[in-house]
C-alpha cells in the first residue's frame, strides 16, 4: 500500500516534507519530518509522531531556526539539494 507523502510549502517555496509510514504491529499511522535547511539546502530528517499537524509546524520551524533543532538518527537523510 502507497501512503502519501505530503509538501510542505510556505510562499510557493518547499520547506521539507513530511512522510506517512506504518511501523511494525502499531495502530496508528506516524508521520516523518524531514526540512530542507536554508542555507545548505541539505535535507535534514527531523523526528517523528502521530500528529500530522504537528509534523507540518515543525518543518515550518526548522525552516526560520534551523540551529534550534537537532537531527534525528545522527544526520543528514542524503544529498537531495
Amino acid at each position: 500500500m502507497h501512503l502519501p507523502v505530503y509538501e510542505v510549502r510556505r510562499h510557493g517555496k518547499v520547506l521539507g516534507r513530511v512522510e506517512t509510514k506504518h511501523i511494525g504491529g502499531a495502530r496508528r499511522v506516524f508521520y516523518f519530518a524531514f526540512g530542507i535547511h536554508p542555507s545548505t539546502g541539505r535535507e535534514v530528517r527531523l523526528e517523528g509522531n502521530t500528529d500530522l499537524e504537528e509534523r507540518i509546524v515543525t518543518v515550518c520551524r526548522f525552516a526560520d531556526a534551523p540551529d534550534d533543532y537537532s537531527q534525528h538518527m545522527g544526520g543528514y537523510s542524503g544529498d537531495r539539494a
